[in-house]
């Protein structure tokens, strides 16, 4: 596509540009549309969003690029509601697909707002649904003062402490927990990506998974078993090794810790 087109916008003339130009502006937000486009051939000014040759290759292209990893690092482009609930979607439904095209490359800023906006409201409902509850049967059963349950299970103490502290617990323990396993997969050689795809990932599906502590009775065992699923699909696509390969390296710190606890047994019955 070696034509030249003259783009207008609010009546005044932008440039002339060639159709691949203009094709990759529709795609970067450059161009919009609504702009108008004229080459020679033409009897009138038309919107691009009407010429078949310019639009259907920018959305082609865009559809492309969207399904390239989570939706959720395509935000700026999808919307932040959409993205964020294609995500939790993909991860929960298809961990595989939603991680294979994932970018090495990627911030690690987006993944941490993902985790956070789906696991601080989670971890502040889970406090205020639950650990209230306990505390509440704490507090009738008599063994606690009643000046110290009522300080716990009012809203002073139990909600200022889940809004402060749980956006950086829950970041906190991403970071300490992907970068143990990180360093197992390394171990092995399972990890020829960088550590922050290894964040990403995590970040991602604990994000996700977090709703699922929610459902009453049976949520954190249904969230732990599925984010374990998803996290080890997760990493092998994203690093590009198979399932055994990340379930060896993810065996590596039960093994050690294992290892430890075995010698100190052993060490104190010989010695």
């Amino acid at each position: 596509m070696d034509e030249s087109w003259h783009l207008a916008r609010d009546g005044e003339l932008v440039g002339v540009f060639p159709g691949e130009e203009i094709i990759e502006g529709l795609g970067s937000g450059r161009f919009a549309t609504d702009d108008l486009v004229w080459r020679a051939g033409l009897e009138e000014w038309r919107p691009v969003g009407s010429v078949a040759e310019l639009v259907k290759p920018a959305l082609a292209a865009a559809r492309a690029v969207i399904e390239d990893g989570p939706p959720w690092e395509w935000r700026a482009r999808l919307g932040w509601g959409p993205a964020l609930f294609r995500t939790v979607l993909g991860v929960l439904d298809s961990p595989s697909r939603t991680f294979s095209g994932m970018r090495p490359g990627g911030s690690i800023r987006g993944s941490i707002l993902f985790l956070v906006l789906l696991g601080w409201p989670t971890a502040l409902l889970s406090s205020m649904l639950f650990e209230r509850l306990d505390l509440s049967l704490l507090r009738d059963s008599g063994f606690v003062p009643p000046e110290v349950t009522a300080f716990l299970v009012g809203e002073s103490m139990l909600v200022a402490f889940s809004v402060l502290a749980a956006p950086f617990v829950l970041v906190l323990g991403q970071l300490v927990g992907a970068s143990l396993v990180h360093g197992s997969l390394l171990l092995v050689g399972a990890a020829p990506q960088p550590w922050s795809t290894t964040f990403r990932v995590s970040c991602y599906v604990a994000g996700s998974t977090s709703p699922l502590q929610l459902v009453p009775g049976v949520g954190w065992v249904v969230a732990w078993i599925w984010s374990g699923v998803a996290t080890v699909i997760g990493l092998s696509r994203a690093h590009g090794v198979t399932v055994r390969a990340v379930l060896f390296g993810l065996s590596v710190p039960p093994l050690v810790i294992l290892t430890l606890l075995a010698s100190f047994v052993i060490g104190r019955f010989v010695l």
